[in-house]
């Protein structure tokens, strides 16, 4: 009878759904949230260092294997096309007509017919003086970053017997080259930057240099310059360099972005590339990954994405138009990325450096303050991409201090007192008064420049609107025997953690009488509970690695219960709240070698659903206002979080439209019991879900 009723009741929401009057509706731009950054990935033979995409296609030289072509037109679904041994290593790549340009190593130039991508051929090759290393080919002439020779130029006009037909010696050794209009502008890893007059290619002509940057790669597009420096003045620092070139004469550098901090002593290696397209400038680190930025209206570089390989990144191929990174990696292969963003509204905000190892940080809306290896260091400004640094305290916190940032003043929270510093005068001792309280405190939240804390033997709020005078506005003493742990906190309520028994919801309304008002009992140990966050009354709890989150619905304490279909089993997470989102952080093993953001709205049915996630390199330290704070190589990482839209829970089939399909998937999630379908959350699955959803549907989303 059941399975009848079920049945049926399948069938009239088909029906009703057809009569429905909404059809196809877009639901908007910043839906859906998930952003998927790893496309595809293809293994190669061998380790492979240059890649070039034309029309849809893929040509990789894959050093000591030859040439690799590869249909990438559906970035999802890479396909080999066809590969060709040149027998010589295969170092860089230029296309031109139908022809393949590899610059070869000990080998010099070798030339592939690639008229058919399935069947690629090895036609002509000449030496050159040096190790050929890089290669650009324009009007019929090959131009080679021929390493300790130099600049060679080639006429490859006859594909089938290229000729040297010219080339300038440099006084170091030349691993990139770029062309714009009759000049060359070649990156020499000891003698700086050259630009070459090359409008006689016999007979090359020196212009203008930048002597005192040792420069890797070189890259030109438009009016567009940029390089990346293995050392300057002798030191090793390894950044992105915007490069002036409007007089050739005397080039010099406009602008530079650090790409790791330099207390790393991390140097570019000879095979780090970069590109430019469209105003977007791409890198490739050896050592570091991919690394995407775009340009600053002062000169500088934005940071848009960073992506750390399993092995050595050692060149990218950008298509502008698509958005997508073609990468070759001597361990993932060739790899495609999506680094455009604009599918996503998760935006990788921007980035701050550091003098020393980030650890940690503090922040509200007007303050960060970094703490590092070597100190703290203070920013303000956060909204724009770079934070304005404003001072540095030199002096280490010690202890097992509690810390927070409340309107203009960093507190170091004690047993029963705190440590004041006035952040608007940054001096060089952090230490600033010590101001008592008569609250036993272990657990601190800040709430509307509230303090909630939690003791083992009492929770309450303190008043610090006036910081040098704090006031206790009210506490709740636990009974004995009891002991109270982590605890959250929304409005006039506390959920605590009570060791050995579960999850308490306090009502802190009347301050002169707060009062117990619910309880819901944990299946595991209270005291492994490291985090708690609460928004809408729901309270996000993570629990072991094995329990994972928990979701607790205490929107009517006195019933409250463990909502089965928001709990997950996965690693356990660091959780963070605010303006009625949960942000859920959770480390992955995984091939990626990311940290993942979940982000968990409240929606338009007052449940929390998953609304989104973004992997990210850097590690979580900190995340105030809808913005996260992460450290990474050093420096930190800004991701601007708050424009993660809630999701629309009708979009079933998640193509970002509501129409007949989700309707569909409703009835087939709904035959099988699957959660999402539950549409009124009372654990079954009968007509007030299908009423629930239809009223919904034909409500539509905002």
């Amino acid at each position: 009878m059941q399975a009848l009723s079920k049945a049926a009741l399948i069938s009239t929401a088909g029906i009703l759904a057809s009569l429905g009057t909404v059809s196809n509706v877009a639901l908007g731009s910043d839906y859906p949230c998930i952003f998927e950054r790893i496309l595809d990935r293809e293994e190669l033979p061998a380790e492979s260092y240059d890649i070039a995409v034309r029309d849809g296609i893929a040509y990789i030289a894959g050093g000591t294997s030859g040439i690799h072509i590869y249909d990438v037109s559906n970035p999802s679904s890479m396909n080999l096309l066809g590969e060709v041994d040149t027998n010589g290593t295969c170092r860089g790549i230029s296309i031109a007509g139908d022809y393949a340009y590899v610059a070869a190593d000990s080998a010099g130039l070798i030339v592939v017919d690639i008229s058919d991508p399935t069947n690629p051929s090895v036609v002509g090759s000449r030496g050159t003086p040096g190790i050929a290393f890089a290669i650009e080919v324009q009007g019929g002439l090959a131009y080679i970053a021929d390493w300790q020779a130099g600049l060679s130029i080639l006429d490859v006009s006859v594909p089938e017997n290229p000729s040297l037909v010219g080339g300038y010696d440099t006084a170091g050794r030349t691993s990139g080259v770029a062309l714009t209009g009759s000049h060359a502008v070649l990156a020499d890893r000891t003698g700086g930057l050259v630009i070459v007059d090359v409008a006689d290619p016999s007979s090359p002509i020196a212009m203008g240099t930048i002597p005192d940057y040792d420069f890797g790669d070189v890259a030109i597009d438009g009016g567009r310059a940029v390089a990346i420096t293995t050392t300057i003045a002798g030191v090793t620092i390894n950044m992105v360099c915007n490069l002036d070139l409007s007089d050739p004469y005397a080039p010099f550098v406009a602008g530079e972005r650090p790409l790791s901090h330099p207390s790393l002593r991390y140097s570019a290696s000879s095979t780090d590339r970069v590109e430019i397209h469209d105003e977007r400038v791409i890198v490739s680190h050896m050592n570091r990954g991919l690394r995407v930025f775009d340009f600053r209206d002062d000169g500088g570089f934005a940071d848009i994405y960073a992506y750390n390989t399993n092995g050595k990144l050692h060149s990218t191929s950008y298509d502008a138009e698509s958005g997508i990174a073609y990468a070759v990696d001597s361990a993932e292969g060739l790899i495609a990325i999506n680094v455009s963003g604009e599918d996503s509204p998760l935006i990788e905000h921007g980035a701050f450096t550091t003098n020393g190892m980030m650890t940690e940080t503090f922040a509200n809306d007007q303050y960060l303050l970094a703490c590092t290896s070597e100190g703290y260091w203070l920013y303000s400004n956060l909204d724009a991409q770079d934070p304005i640094f404003l001072g540095a305290y030199e002096d280490t916190i010690w202890g097992p201090l509690e810390r927070a940032v409340i309107g203009n003043y960093l507190f170091h929270f004690g047993s029963e007192n705190y440590y004041l510093q006035d952040l608007r005068a940054p001096v060089n001792s952090f230490f600033g008064d010590m101001v008592e309280y008569d609250l036993l405190s272990e657990e601190f939240r800040v709430v509307d420049g509230k303090v909630y804390t939690t003791a083992r033997g009492n929770a309450g709020i303190v008043d610090v609107s006036d910081p040098y005078n704090p006031v206790v506005l009210s506490r709740v003493d636990a009974e004995e025997g009891t002991t109270f742990l982590n605890f959250a906190a929304e409005g006039d309520m506390m959920y605590i953690a009570v060791e050995d028994e579960g999850i308490r919801a306090y009502d802190f309304s009347d301050l002169a009488q707060p009062a117990l008002v619910g309880s819901v009992p944990m299946d595991f140990d209270t005291t492994l509970i490291h985090d708690m966050q609460v928004t809408g009354g729901f309270v996000f709890i993570p629990g072991t690695e094995a329990d994972g989150l928990r979701v607790i619905d205490f929107t009517d304490p006195q019933t409250a219960f463990v909502d089965p279909q928001l709990s997950v089993a996965e690693s356990s997470p660091r959780l963070f709240e605010t303006e009625g989102s949960v942000y859920v952080y959770r480390t992955e093993e995984n091939v990626d070698l990311m940290d993942e953001f979940e982000v968990y709205s409240l929606g338009d049915h007052d449940r929390p659903v998953l609304s989104g996630y973004l992997n990210t390199m850097s590690e979580v330290v900190s995340f105030t206002n809808g913005m996260y704070y992460g450290r990474m190589f050093g420096n930190g990482e800004l991701i601007d979080l708050r424009a993660c839209g809630d999701r629309c829970n009708l979009d079933l089939n998640n193509d970002g439209m509501l129409n007949f399909f989700d309707v569909s998937a409703f009835i087939t999630g709904f035959a099988e019991n699957d959660p999402a379908t539950d549409f009124n959350g009372d654990g079954s699955w009968d007509f007030f879900d299908v009423s629930a959803y239809l009223d919904a549907y034909t409500n539509g989303c905002p």
